[in-house]
């Protein structure tokens, strides 16, 4: 399974973007809103990917955080919806806008999505509604979800969700992050900064 491609960004095509890994070109379908702010062709990008495997095809679908990932992995749990459908769906709205439409039964906003109906969007609501937690940061109280001015919201999200994988609770996480605060700088890659917290759990 491929978790991430870390390379060069050769190609920037309609739907998808191609990196360069020590020679090898790998073809990433990819959200509008992440491809339209993708920096320069020819820099150094890392894309956190869902490999999805079927007898007559082999496709990778690459997001920039791990939280939009797993969001995206989430989504195609629902009956009728596809990774491409997903893929769509996460073209048309970030993370946080999805989730609150989710957890508020929010039809209008959902069914603006292009492609997307009132039956899929009902489903969504009714599948999703309880799996919503892990991507809601007002989950975390706002006076502790960014212990440290210096993390942007994606990469709390992404340390959150990667602790929360490794089976730690919110309360838990919270407590490290607060703990750590000092030490926690948005310029760290994921893995430096897991690390720290990890020695405050």
């Amino acid at each position: 399974m491929i978790f991430q491609v870390s390379g060069q960004l050769s190609f920037v095509l309609d739907d998808s973007i191609v990196i360069d890994a020590n020679g090898v070109g790998y073809q990433i379908f990819v959200p509008d809103l992440f491809k339209n702010n993708l920096p320069e062709q020819g820099t150094t990008v890392t894309v956190f990917t869902y490999h999805h495997i079927r007898e007559d095809i082999q496709l990778l679908f690459g997001f920039e955080t791990l939280t939009e990932k797993q969001f995206f992995i989430t989504l195609t749990s629902v009956s009728g919806v596809g990774p491409k459908v997903a893929l769509k769906i996460m073209s048309s709205c970030d993370t946080h806008t999805l989730t609150q439409a989710i957890l508020k039964d929010d039809l209008v906003t959902l069914t603006r999505i292009p492609g997307l109906g009132k039956k899929t969007a009902e489903r969504l609501i009714v599948e999703l509604k309880d799996k919503m937690d892990q991507f809601y940061t007002s989950a975390i109280p706002v006076s502790n979800q960014r212990p440290s001015s210096r993390l942007t919201h994606d990469h709390h999200d992404d340390l959150v969700m990667a602790l929360k994988t490794l089976g730690y609770h919110t309360e838990e996480i919270r407590r490290a992050l607060k703990k750590a605060a000092d030490q926690l700088e948005n310029s760290m890659k994921l893995e430096e900064s897991i690390k720290i917290l990890l020695k405050h759990l």
